[in-house]
């Protein structure tokens, strides 16, 4: 499964994989520092 996120900068949808939650990285769009969200039961549900 994945998490499903936007971006905080430029509001890109993202996903990353569960093993990501909690970390951080580069936004592919916009280049500047994002943290993968917890999985929450929305991203269960696709």
């Amino acid at each position: 499964m994945a998490i499903l996120f936007e971006c905080p900068h430029c509001n890109k949808s993202l996903e990353a994989r569960d093993e990501a939650a909690g970390k951080t990285g580069k936004c592919p769009s916009c280049g500047k520092d994002i943290k993968v969200p917890e999985k929450t039961s929305a991203d269960t549900a696709k």
